[in-house]
Order: C-alpha cells, then sequence, then structure tokens
C-alpha cells in the first residue's frame, strides 16, 4: 500500500492499532510503508593463537539488541 496511491483500500486503518509504529521510507518523491529487516548477523575475526579480536561488525540497531554494532 503507497501513501496517496489512487487505488488503496478505505479501510486500511483496520491494519493499525492505537500505539502502533508505523516505519516510512521516501523513494522517487514518495512516501511507502516499510519495515524493520528481521534478520541479523555478526563477524567476529580473532588471533587462535593469542585469543585478540582483529575486528568485528554487525547488529543493526544497538538499542534492539544491547550488543555492539
Amino acid at each position: 500500500m503507497r501513501i496517496g496511491e489512487e487505488k488503496h483500500q478505505k479501510d486500511s486503518w483496520i491494519y493499525w492499532m492505537l500505539g502502533d509504529l508505523v516505519y516510512l521510507s521516501a523513494e522517487n518523491d514518495q512516501v511507502k510503508l516499510d519495515q524493520i529487516p528481521q534478520a541479523q548477523a555478526s563477524l567476529i575475526s580473532f588471533n587462535p593463537k593469542t585469543g585478540e579480536v582483529l575486528s568485528y561488525v554487525g547488529g543493526s540497531v544497538f538499542n534492539d539488541s544491547q550488543f555492539e554494532e
């Protein structure tokens, strides 16, 4: 469903309840509904001899998981 689309459902409000968060993204002068990605991943590289962490990356949003990104 796109906001401002001519063929939207008149009763589209039934999909949301008071207090729901709606994620929107802008694309080519239009606003569309979006969603938070459910998949998250991480990668840690370390020196097997010393255990020293060489690099780490991953996560999506710190506030969601409380893990370092």
